[in-house]
């Protein structure tokens, strides 16, 4: 196992085991529902804003997970900063969950985004 999928397993693992706010495994298979989703981490709102702007097409279901020294501010900013790159079903469907963890380590801010392919222009 790579040290990318050792990453993604470790967010899930956090997401369920570690995670302040309580969450179910079936709450994740049903946000990404046969999806690959893409890791990323970064320690600054900047770096994810950047990162989902430069992504092809818009986010489908994402899972963001944040390290429990953030202040509760600052995940708010996060959230108000990505929504604008969710799709609208992502966001009115539930399609994105927030988590905070109990315990720090790594970055600050950990996700799994899954994103729609663009649609081609004739």
């Amino acid at each position: 196992m790579d040290e990318y999928e050792e990453k993604k397993n470790k967010l899930i693992y956090d997401a369920l085991h570690n995670n302040l706010v309580h969450l179910q495994k079936w709450d994740i298979d049903e946000c990404f529902a046969g999806e690959f989703p893409l890791y990323f981490e970064a320690d600054t709102l900047g770096e994810i804003v950047g990162y989902v702007k430069s992504a092809c097409g818009k986010i489908k279901a994402g899972l963001l997970f944040v390290d429990g020294d953030t202040a509760i501010c600052e995940v708010s900013e996060a959230v108000k900063a990505i929504e604008p790159y969710c799709t609208a079903d992502c966001v009115d469907s539930g399609k994105f969950l927030f988590c905070c963890g109990d315990e720090s380590g790594g970055k600050k801010f950990r996700l799994l985004l899954s994103f729609e392919q663009p649609t081609k222009r004739a």
